[in-house]
């Protein structure tokens, strides 16, 4: 049983594992991912402590198999305890995305929108999300030109003649209409003239809901065995070689 319980806990620190390496993948290569600002680094740190909490979890046994000294081992489990039930919260947070993931998806599509840059990494993950999900803009392609002015004064430098209604990023062109300044002079049909808020709202929201499941369930079973130990177990101490041969 002492095995399968050590291994049950090398999975959980596998699981977190996994998941933080997930979360940075998704921070560095899609800038339409929930996984931004204080959520990254909160998210992070629950990670880190679920990759530590088993080795801690491991002991824990043997620490109550030890006579004496119950407060240390009160302590010990209310440790633990409060830890994994943050996790949890943390965790419970992320799976109600639906009533804070919309508000949070605008604002930072709003903050990257007012940062656009020109050829600089802002406009850059601009160009990743439009290509990425077929969208253009927050709500619809006509942002660019009515409230995006760097874009404006950046289009109006460029060495071509605008002959566009609506001007918007070459990123924004369809496949196969998409090239240099495409955005500027290839007519205001070759384009994905719809917002990318939507997509990247649900996308978000399906961020949140699986890793606040992962997060849940692992802390949840890990809840249930450091509680099931801490009752059952203080009572049972552990056969040594020495007692063996008393």
């Amino acid at each position: 049983m002492g095995d399968k319980c050590a291994w049950f806990h090398v999975f959980c620190a596998a699981v977190y594992g996994a998941m933080a390496l997930w979360v940075q993948y998704e921070y560095y290569f899609n800038p339409g991912s929930l996984f931004v600002g204080w959520l990254t680094v909160g998210i992070m740190m629950v990670t880190a402590v679920g990759m530590f909490i088993p080795a801690f979890m491991c002991c824990f046994p043997h620490v109550l198999a030890t006579p004496g000294a119950f407060c240390c081992k009160l302590i010990y489990f209310l440790l633990l305890a409060g830890s994994i039930t943050c996790q949890i919260l943390f965790g419970a947070m992320l799976c109600t995305g639906k009533d804070w993931v919309p508000e949070s998806t605008n604002s930072t599509l709003t903050q990257m929108f007012q940062d656009w840059d020109g050829d600089g990494p802002v406009a850059k993950s601009w160009d990743i999300l439009h290509e990425g999900y077929f969208c253009c803009g927050i709500n619809d392609i006509s942002d660019w030109q009515d409230n995006s002015p760097q874009f404006v004064d950046y289009a109006e430098h460029q060495p071509v003649n605008i002959t566009n209604d609506l001007i918007y990023p070459d990123s924004c062109c369809t496949d196969g209409y998409r090239f240099q300044y495409c955005g500027l002079m290839n007519g205001d049909y070759n384009n994905n003239d719809w917002g990318c808020l939507q997509f990247i709202t649900e996308y978000a929201l399906y961020q949140a809901i699986i890793a606040g499941g992962i997060i849940v369930s692992i802390s949840g079973m890990e809840f249930i065995c450091i509680t099931w130990t801490f009752v059952f177990g203080a009572a049972q101490p552990i056969e040594t070689p020495y007692k063996l041969y008393q």
